[in-house]
């Protein structure tokens, strides 16, 4: 595993056996802390065999709606460009599960995303996208 990147909301964790990034995300949402994370990671998946994003915001609170057209304009392409085929979200928090289920409702005809009340229900439907030949 190999840390991509980390700031005090946020530690992005790649795991090449699977190509997985995992970014675990604590405290209270701060836009600016998202945007940093995310423009950080894209360089890295660029030289990164990367197949997929999973997000564990168990211990996140908040909601991140206000970088949703941002990530479906900027992020989610480079995403799919650089090989990414989905992401998920396992979160508890009322408004993150909203901002979650709006970015999937933006992104659904371009990639595969899902959101997740627990971590391991997350990382198993990625797994089961990824092994899919779909």
């Amino acid at each position: 595993m190999q840390v991509v990147h980390e700031n005090k909301i946020v530690k992005a964790v790649y795991y090449p056996e699977s190509g997985i990034i995992r970014f675990k995300w604590t405290g209270l949402i701060v836009s600016d802390l998202i945007k940093e994370a995310l423009e950080k990671t894209m360089p890295f998946i660029v030289a990164h065999k990367t197949l997929a994003f999973v997000h564990d915001s168990i211990e996140c609170r908040g909601t991140f709606s206000s970088v949703n057209g941002w990530l479906n304009s900027v992020i989610i392409p480079h995403m799919l460009a650089n090989g990414v085929k989905c992401y998920s979200i396992a979160t508890t928090d009322v408004f993150s599960r909203f901002a979650g289920n709006a970015l999937i409702s933006l992104t659904k005809n371009k990639m595969k995303g899902k959101i997740f009340a627990n971590v391991a229900d997350s990382e198993r439907w990625v797994h089961e996208i990824l092994s899919s030949k779909n």
